[in-house]
């Protein structure tokens, strides 16, 4: 699914060491669960990161403090 894509994609990321993922039962917790075994070879990761190129998309939707220009 999307979602184990978008698990297993933060999980591939170098220096992460787990994705913090708030599912609201345990049927959405379950289902997220396939996404620690997906193993992303260099073709997916290049898929992802045509879907949005690194660095592309910042947000100050949370920067209440400013820190982001």
């Amino acid at each position: 699914s999307a979602a184990q894509l978008a698990v297993a994609w933060v999980l591939h990321q170098s220096g992460i060491t787990g994705a913090i993922i708030g599912p609201r039962n345990m049927n959405q917790f379950e289902s997220l669960m396939p996404a620690v075994d997906v193993k992303l070879d260099e073709d997916d990761s290049k898929f992802c990161d045509e879907l949005v190129m690194p660095g592309k998309h910042v947000t100050s939707y949370f920067n209440t403090s400013k820190w982001m220009p």
